[in-house]
């Protein structure tokens, strides 16, 4: 139910209440992030984001704010290189045109001052088709995305993206090093459930 606001509707055991950012107009969509009783995490912002002004002429109206996003802040463990990572849980309609550009500014601009960032969700930019220069972009944004199968096997398209950026490393290690070392460890699971 799009309308319904209260937290205490999705309460699951062991979790804390979780943040829900509802889509407010017309559509399906909608984001919520669980965070498990015994992590400490800090909600930082919620709400939607709309395209570059550049961009403004490409949009319809149901395009006024594309993406919904929650960004929270988890508290690392003493014992690890980390001291927190920024988690941002995102969701743009397949009906939203511009699909590339609305992530590619997502990544650049609302997360351009975080580091130890991973941003999830269900984007609707199929990884498999998109261009080149996509995701030559989304690697200038110092992103990189770490699923690399289909996420809708029935039609073959990767639209459930993780992209993470600048997890500590000597300043000569690869993204791909960067992920395989600081991301992965901390990720309990990911990839795709057949």
């Amino acid at each position: 139910d799009n309308n319904t606001t209260d937290n205490d509707t999705w309460i699951i055991d062991g979790y804390h209440k979780p943040e829900v950012e509802c889509r407010r107009f017309g559509g399906g969509g909608g984001v919520a992030v669980y965070v498990h009783e015994n992590i400490e995490y800090e909600l930082i912002n919620s709400g939607t984001y709309s395209y570059n002004e550049k961009f403004k002429d490409h949009m319809g109206p149901e395009d006024k704010h594309p993406i919904q996003y929650i960004h929270i802040k988890v508290t690392g463990k003493d014992d690890t290189p980390i001291t927190h990572i920024h988690v941002v849980v995102i969701y743009i309609p397949p009906t939203a045109t511009q699909q590339q550009h609305a992530l590619i500014g997502f990544l650049r601009n609302k997360m351009h001052d975080y580091n130890n960032v991973v941003v999830l969700g269900d984007v609707n930019v199929d990884a498999y088709t998109s261009s080149s220069k996509h995701n030559e972009k989304i690697e200038k944004s110092k992103f990189g995305q770490i699923i690399d199968s289909a996420t809708r096997p029935a039609s073959g398209t990767l639209i459930d993206h993780i992209y993470v950026k600048a997890f500590p490393l000597p300043n000569q290690a690869t993204l791909a090093d960067r992920v395989e070392t600081m991301v992965k460890p901390y990720i309990k699971n990911s990839g795709v459930m057949l």
